[in-house]
C-alpha cells in the first residue's frame, strides 16, 4: 500500500488504494526559484550544466524551470547560452 494513502472500497467490495493530498507532488516553482537563487547567487552568467551542478537538480528540471523563467522574462541571456537574472 501507498504510504499516507486511503483505503476505499470499491463498488465491487474490492480495496482501492486512494493517495491522500498530503502524497501529492509540489509543482515545479520549487526548482524554479531555486535556479533563479543559484543565478543570483553566482553573480556571473551560467549554462544549465553549471546550474545542475550548484543546485543539485536534475538536468529535465533545470531545463523546464529554465524555460520558465525565460517565458516570464525573468532571466537574461548576455551571451549564447549563458543566463543571468535580470536587473
Amino acid at each position: 500500500m501507498l504510504q499516507g494513502a486511503r483505503v476505499m472500497r470499491g463498488a465491487l467490495g474490492n480495496q482501492l488504494n486512494v493517495p491522500s493530498p498530503m502524497c501529492e507532488r509540489r509543482p515545479p516553482v520549487d526548482a524554479t526559484d531555486k535556479v533563479l537563487d543559484a543565478m543570483k547567487n553566482a553573480g556571473e552568467p551560467l549554462n544549465a550544466g553549471k546550474i545542475v551542478d550548484l543546485t543539485g537538480l536534475d538536468r529535465k528540471e533545470v531545463d523546464k524551470a529554465m524555460n520558465d523563467l525565460k517565458k516570464t522574462e525573468r532571466i537574461v541571456s548576455p551571451k549564447r547560452c549563458y543566463w543571468e537574472p535580470k536587473a
